[in-house]
């Protein structure tokens, strides 16, 4: 899809204007965070009721928090998948770098800004630009089956066709196990299964249900509204498109309630993507300043 010729004149242009791409990215991260800022300040004023009452605090911070953790999660799907493309094992920090800053410029117009920025960043770890861009596009590819798969699967489960949901469960891992996709295939699934959590017990809080009630068809609902925000081009980070849907498509016994759980996750979401970035930069932080106590050890 890629030839040499292409990838090399995309070499060029980098080496070329390194300087200038390196501060792009510093700018992009900068506009990234700012209008997330905005987003979520805009979000909260359009709520006429409040979204926020004593018993979803906690809940709220813990969901962030495990938010967060995803971002890792999925810069270890990459990590996984860039190593099966290169055929050598890369250094999970070195990926875990490049994914999370480049994740942060999701939210900036065009949906597609934090695929390119995966480029600039590998050249720092001199990590081949035409492997980037076969292992991103095999990323976007494992994401989009695996959310069919587990749509299909709980769509089974929601018509109590168990035998069904679990032999599908099981060729799609045999399938994605033939193609050295497995790991991928099963944390990214995982991620989907506790982000569906979150939204059910969202859902229930507000409603006053048990935690986990509804969960099969409230699942569908999040896990189809999210791949069309996924899939739709030119929308920041899916954001809008994916609320949409996941109000349209809900039944008229949900729409009133999930209209605030699609406010309340889409800002655990940014809120998640925003601390994983933080922490990030919090850990370049620390190193710079062992690297810096060690060099003045020695020095002295």
């Amino acid at each position: 899809m890629f030839s040499d010729f292409k990838v090399l004149r995309i070499k060029r242009v980098i080496l070329k204007y390194e300087g200038i791409l390196k501060k792009i990215g510093r700018l992009f991260s900068i506009s990234a965070i700012i209008y997330v800022i905005y987003y979520i300040s805009r979000l909260v004023n359009s709520i006429e009721i409040s979204i926020f009452h004593e018993n979803l605090i906690l809940a709220m911070a813990l969901f962030v928090m495990v938010s967060t953790s995803f971002v890792y999660i999925n810069a270890y799907v990459y990590k996984s998948i860039v190593s099966n493309v290169c055929e050598s094992e890369i250094r999970y920090r070195d990926i875990a770098d490049l994914y999370v800053t480049s994740n942060i410029y999701k939210y900036l117009p065009g949906n597609v800004v934090h695929f390119i920025g995966r480029n600039v960043i590998a050249k720092k770890y001199d990590i081949d630009q035409k492997k980037i861009v076969l292992s991103t596009m095999i990323e976007i590819l494992v994401i989009i089956t695996t959310t069919i798969s587990f749509l299909i699967t709980i769509y089974m489960v929601y018509l109590d066709y168990w035998i069904w949901a679990l032999l599908l469960l099981l060729l799609s891992m045999f399938i994605f196990f033939k193609k050295r996709l497995l790991t991928p295939f099963c944390l990214i699934l995982f991620s989907i299964f506790l982000n569906n959590c979150m939204v059910v017990i969202l859902y229930n809080m507000y409603e006053g249900s048990q935690l986990l009630s509804s969960f099969s068809e409230i699942s569908m609902i999040q896990s189809a509204s999210w791949l069309i925000g996924f899939l739709t081009p030119g929308v920041p980070g899916g954001i809008g498109v994916k609320e949409f849907f996941l109000i349209q498509m809900s039944p008229q016994k949900f729409i009133t309630i999930m209209a605030i759980v699609a406010v309340v996750h889409r800002i655990i979401l940014v809120c998640a993507d925003c601390m994983g970035y933080l922490l990030l930069l919090l850990s370049r932080r620390i190193k710079a300043d062992d690297v810096n106590s060690k060099n003045n050890f020695n020095k002295g």
